[in-house]
């Protein structure tokens, strides 16, 4: 939520990205992954989604873990697998395996493990630490493949291209990844900008006022991150939030 440009009570739950995530999760691929330039609300709509899935009565026996990448760059990143990190992350014993362990513990037939993880673009290290880290995560989706685990990434175009690039069985690793409705291969994005409606469900919370702004203002509001000069240029900077 600290990642917000506007305060985060302004931010609204986008309909096409519950779509979606909902859609992912009856699809029975691996991995799905919110993608597109910097500025577009990944983190935000991660955190929604996260948020909606906890709350959500349908999924009270399933479990959701949200990381951040750099978690995985602590003491031991050369030694642990993702698997590990996660299992010592949920106290699990590190013997076990957790594909094993998620699917003898998960009584509901319907039950899983989802693991979000976001922050790529906040990530500053070596090349060839990234490289580490995409090839850790390879072999974690890898693992993954027909169970009841099932990987969320948010992550910029130009990480996702490196990603895809270092694979090794790209035809298998695209089969197991659930693109969703809006991915573009030209731009490498599969978040859409905002619509009119979003527009203005999120201006009438800012202005706390239901009238609708000019088409021309709106336009330029298509994308998440110009809210944040919006929000500091209608508030004064002393009532401005931090």
């Amino acid at each position: 939520k600290n990642y917000s440009g506007i305060p985060y009570k302004y931010t609204i739950r986008r309909k096409f990205a519950e779509q979606h995530f909902a859609n992912f999760l009856n699809s029975g691929c691996a991995f799905t992954s919110f993608i597109s330039q910097p500025g577009w609300g990944k983190t935000i709509l991660l955190s929604q989604l996260a948020t909606g899935f906890l709350s959500n009565s349908r999924h009270g026996t399933s479990a959701l873990l949200f990381l951040n990448v750099y978690q995985f760059l602590y003491e031991n990143f050369g030694k642990l697998s993702i698997s590990h990190y996660i299992k010592n992350e949920l106290g699990i014993d590190p013997k076990l395996d957790l594909v094993e362990y998620v699917e003898k513990t998960r009584k509901d037939p319907n039950s899983k493990l989802v693991v979000f993880i976001d922050g790529f673009s906040r990530l500053k290290v070596k090349s060839n630490i990234k490289t580490q880290l995409f090839e850790r995560l390879h072999q974690f989706i890898g693992e993954i493949v027909n169970s009841r685990i099932q990987l969320v990434l948010g992550i910029r175009s130009t990480d996702w291209a490196r990603f895809i690039e270092g694979t090794s069985y790209l035809s298998l690793f695209k089969k197991k990844w659930f693109p969703g409705e809006y991915f573009n291969p030209e731009y490498i994005s599969n978040i859409p900008r905002l619509k009119q409606d979003e527009i203005e469900q999120i201006l009438s919370r800012i202005n706390d006022s239901d009238a609708i702004t000019g088409t021309e203002l709106t336009n330029c509001l298509e994308v998440p991150l110009f809210f944040e000069s919006y929000y500091v240029d209608k508030i004064p900077c002393e009532n401005a939030e931090i």
